[in-house]
């Protein structure tokens, strides 16, 4: 069987789901049959991991810096210089339509779009939504969104849904950091309730409502800790956020980290106040670890395991309706390890799955 040179446009490679969900799935596939390159927009942490397996990497600014006609000759030329190519697979979103044009004019058959949100948040964007979608759906062979509600947003006929996922073999609760060991790390007394958030910080991930969940907290005077995993343009803003509401011993800014499972796993609570998501693979990743967790309803039901671990909540019911049903969930029954993971399987949310679809998108005809 010939091997299939694909190249895939990512928004970074950085920590950030999507990324990090594309090197998963490049580690795990036959890499005797099928070749991953890439072309990004932001050179991140995860760099020296993308290029690991023999890959080029390519890095060009973003289409409002250069322009559309600009983008589109830049990616010609990537193509040029590291094709041919067997498919093109673009993980950018309603703004993939240069990219699948750049594609179809330098011969590439099989152009893949996959859409991983399902809300379009800047305002410029929305005015010229239905032009972006129009050509989208135009110029793309196969189309692929991360849950039905983010196809839905798109496409304007059929499409599959390939789920987020993640790799089993990392979730062994046994192998992972004790309780005893995290909280002696952390310097966190064995009496204090332990929240945790993973997320860039942006406006989407609505940091502000996790600081006024730990105000809350506070002022009930319940011993806490909120534990802020990951990093992003709104760090600044939010720790002075936490500084102006006297905040400091209760919130802790990790930044990236290599260990996040073991930090996960060893959660009371997981919390994400999304204003929007395409999946969560943090979300994910708690319900795997055992970790209760409370998430905007704006988050798909996709991501639910079933497995009683999660309750959606309004944003509308504000900050203290959230920590008031924090304080509820802690006291509820601890969750089976192998009970989780059959109900992942039996979903098709384990990477395997994932790996599978993903290779027979570059060997299936449209």
């Amino acid at each position: 069987m010939k091997r299939k040179k694909v190249l895939h446009i990512i928004p970074n490679t950085t920590f950030g789901g999507t990324s990090k969900l594309i090197l998963d799935i490049y580690k795990k596939v036959d890499k005797s049959l099928i070749h991953f390159d890439f072309v990004s927009f932001n050179k991140g942490e995860l760099h020296s991991e993308f290029t690991r397996y023999g890959s080029n990497v390519e890095y060009i600014p973003y289409i409002k810096e250069t322009g559309i006609i600009k983008h589109i000759k830049l990616i010609m030329s990537i193509i040029k210089k590291n094709g041919p190519y067997d498919a093109i697979h673009v993980h950018n979103g309603y703004k993939a339509s240069p990219a699948l044009f750049a594609a179809k004019i330098s011969g590439i058959n099989n152009r893949i779009t996959h859409i991983h949100q399902n809300k379009v948040s800047s305002r410029w964007i929305k005015g010229l939504f239905p032009i972006l979608k129009y050509f989208l759906n135009l110029l793309s062979t196969k189309k692929v969104a991360c849950s039905k509600s983010a196809g839905e947003l798109v496409y304007s006929n059929s499409f599959q849904v390939i789920n987020n996922s993640i790799d089993l073999e990392k979730y062994d609760w046994s192998s992972l950091t004790s309780k005893a060991d995290f909280k002696k790390e952390f310097d966190i007394p064995n009496n204090t309730l332990v929240l945790g958030h993973v997320g860039r910080f942006s406006n989407v991930k609505n940091h502000e409502f996790l600081i006024n969940i730990s105000e809350y907290l506070k002022s009930e005077k319940v011993p806490h800790k909120l534990l802020l995993i990951g990093k992003g343009p709104l760090e600044k803003s939010i720790r002075e956020l936490v500084k102006k509401k006297g905040l400091e011993n209760n919130v802790n800014f990790l930044g990236n980290r290599f260990d996040v499972p073991d930090l996960v796993k060893n959660l009371d609570v997981f919390l994400l106040p999304s204003y929007f998501e395409g999946f969560s693979i943090a979300t994910l990743e708690a319900q795997v670890l055992g970790v209760k967790s409370i998430i905007s309803n704006n988050v798909p039901k996709e991501v639910d395991l079933n497995a009683n671990i999660i309750k959606y909540k309004k944003l509308s019911d504000g900050a203290e309706s959230w920590g008031r049903e924090v304080l509820g969930m802690i006291k509820e029954s601890p969750l089976d390890e192998w009970e989780i993971k059959h109900s992942l399987k039996v979903k098709g949310l384990d990477l395997e799955t994932t790996v599978k679809e993903f290779e027979n998108l570059y060997f299936r005809t449209p």
